[in-house]
């Protein structure tokens, strides 16, 4: 996906890849450090259209505010196995969002909340 974003013309520096989260809200919290990103700077998200929204959730549950969602597939098939995940993944997805969002809001290190994001 990055070479076609560079390929496109976006530059490489604009470019965030996150290496060690295991799920998407690891990856919303690590983003920042990973990549710099401040939370208030542009974020366009590319991802397949179903887990878009969950994607897009996840980043503003990690206090992201400038967001852009872009699909990197054309439609959902609604008989794709995928879909029925993210239909399981969304209440579990807003209860530890919130959940790490809290906890660090009331000082509990980065490090002892980030595995509750798996």
């Amino acid at each position: 996906m990055a070479l076609l974003a560079v390929s496109l013309g976006v530059p490489e520096p604009a470019i965030v890849i996150e290496p060690l989260a295991d799920s998407t809200l690891q990856n919303a919290y690590y983003a920042a450090e990973t990549g710099g990103l401040r939370r208030d700077d542009p974020v366009i998200v590319v991802t397949s259209r179903y887990h878009l929204p969950r994607a897009l959730v996840s980043l503003r549950l990690a206090g992201y505010r400038n967001l852009h969602g872009i699909a990197a597939t054309p439609r959902v098939d609604l008989r794709s196995g995928d879909l029925h995940a993210e239909v399981v993944k969304w209440p579990a997805n807003l209860l530890r969002g919130g959940a790490a969002r809290l906890a660090l809001g009331l000082g509990i290190p980065r490090d002892r909340v980030m595995p509750w994001l798996r």
